[in-house]
């Protein structure tokens, strides 16, 4: 028996387009931005060689309240699947994968982007694999297989505040850069909503309107050195992108958007802190407006936050 434990972070999508015609998964993705969190997705395997009887593997996965979700887990199900076959593992291998998550899932945060590589990754780990390229294509792989999602996985592997330039799956096709921040920011969200990729990625008129706005954005942010002076241009397209794109039209989204800004405002950190929406989720991040100036956030607003009603957590960009 051998075990692993693997974190990944989760990720922020702040504008993108949609690449999803491609016949390969590998060609499809994101153009896009978006930000790295230090919150994200604990995932422990256990390896388990059951000599000449075959068994299946089992999996658990627990919310961000320590809570057993129940289902089949296909996402998590179908990557042992891919894995045992790319690396012709014996039939009387097994594993027990024990994934928790930090984030509350289908809000944006790219939680099964961050869960099929922790799993991916703590696979390879296991079994001695030493180029991960292979796994996080496989991570990328199974996602757009289940339209679970676009470039998180692309803009996990760039790291911190990541500009995806050229859609499909890391190391190639996609290509993507980052830049290092250190900074809080407070996630937000409709405690109760959820929102699956699919429907919008899929939706002929979301697919036109989001990619009218998104690769306007990226072409704009692709034009200029993408380093910590970009900052305040990735917080303008974002709230570019979600006006024409027609994200803020929905009407939780623009009622939560109205609520917090106004707190934050109200609060005491309107001139140092700014909202802004996540893609594709019922949620917003709080913000520095400026890196040289970062808020000091307070508990006293995460809690002003939750009374309003909704989810609210602190976090770090990585």
């Amino acid at each position: 028996m051998g075990e692993s434990t693997t974190h990944v972070g989760g990720h922020i999508t702040l504008l993108f387009s949609i690449s999803d015609d491609a016949l390969l998964p590998r060609r499809q993705g994101s153009r896009g931005a978006g930000l790295c969190l230090k919150d994200g997705v604990k995932v422990t395997i256990e390896r388990y060689d059951n000599n000449d009887e075959e068994s299946s593997s089992e999996i658990i996965v627990n919310d961000y309240n320590d809570q057993i979700i129940e289902g089949e887990h296909e996402l998590l199900a179908d990557l042992l699947e891919a894995f045992h076959s790319t690396y012709r593992l014996s039939g009387d291998i097994s594993h027990r994968v024990v994934m928790t998550c930090e984030l509350p899932l289908s809000q944006g945060f790219g939680m099964s982007a961050a869960g099929l590589l922790a799993c991916a990754l703590a696979l390879g780990e296991i079994h001695g694999v030493d180029d991960i390229g292979p796994l996080v294509r496989l991570a990328h792989r199974i996602e757009r297989q289940h339209s679970a999602g676009l470039g998180d996985v692309l803009g996990l592997w760039a790291g911190g505040v990541a500009l995806r330039t050229n859609p499909g799956s890391p190391p190639y096709p996609g290509k993507a850069r980052g830049f290092s921040i250190d900074s809080e920011a407070i996630l937000v969200w409709v405690v109760g909503a959820s929102r699956h990729t699919s429907q919008y990625i899929d939706n002929a008129d979301w697919k036109r309107a989001i990619n009218k706005a998104g690769n306007s954005s990226v072409k704009r942010l692709a034009d200029r050195d993408w380093k910590p002076e970009a900052w305040p241009e990735l917080l303008m397209e974002s709230d570019r992108f979600a006006i024409g794109s027609g994200m803020l039209n929905e009407k939780d989204r623009s009622d939560l958007l109205a609520d917090v800004h106004a707190l934050v405002t109200q609060e005491g950190f309107g001139e140092t802190a700014s909202c802004h929406l996540c893609m594709l989720g019922s949620s917003l991040v709080i913000l520095p407006k400026d890196l040289t100036n970062k808020p000091v956030f307070t508990e006293e607003l995460l809690q002003k936050i939750k009374h309003l009603g909704y989810g609210v957590m602190l976090t770090r960009i990585e």
